[in-house]
């Protein structure tokens, strides 16, 4: 009997391992299409929804991973519980051992860590996107600056050639009256 409650057990850890890892590299995978689609030419609006829509499936996603993280722990916990289990044997020589790396785990990176701090990511770059938005609209008068330079750049050079063909008109002229 309780050899079938630790298959049990070891089943019910390798799924939420897999359910875990599956939904990370979901969440991995939609974070790099949002940012690649910093890329394409879009309007603000456009790209602040993308990335405001973005942010709220990543926030779903890492409630998820991190909830199906939390089970694989206590899973986890459970079966280092059974000193003859396999797991809990490689536990203890990994705990053992002098290195710093292998000492802890960094397993919460995984489900708890690193989603929350995309999806924060997300949500700081939505704020940059509509903040560069709003300055934009209220710097219009620079846009309008730059469009009345440029007419007085045309302007001048119209001049400049209007000058150079009376300059050689009057060349001309000249050179006939020799």
């Amino acid at each position: 009997m309780k050899d079938n409650r630790n298959k049990d057990l070891n089943d019910e850890r390798y799924h939420m391992e897999n359910l875990v890892n599956s939904r990370f590299h979901f969440l991995l995978l939609l974070f790099t299409a949002i940012i690649a689609s910093i890329g394409l030419p879009l309007n603000y609006i456009t790209s602040g929804l993308i990335f405001i829509v973005g942010a709220i499936i990543c926030f779903v996603v890492s409630i998820t991973i991190s909830r199906a993280h939390k089970k694989m722990a206590k899973l986890m916990d459970l079966t280092l519980e059974i000193k003859d289990h396999p797991a809990s044997i490689v536990d203890e020589i990994v705990k053992s051992s002098d290195c710093f790396l292998t000492k802890h785990s960094a397993k919460n990176f995984i489900g708890y860590y690193i989603p929350w701090s995309l999806t924060i990511l997300l949500l700081i770059v939505t704020l940059i996107i509509f903040i560069k938005q709003d300055n934009e609209l209220f710097s219009k008068k620079g846009d309008e600056n730059d469009v009345i330079i440029l007419i007085n750049q045309k302007n001048k050079e119209q001049k400049l050639d209007e000058i150079l063909i009376n300059l050689k008109y009057l060349d001309g002229l000249i050179y006939k009256s020799k």
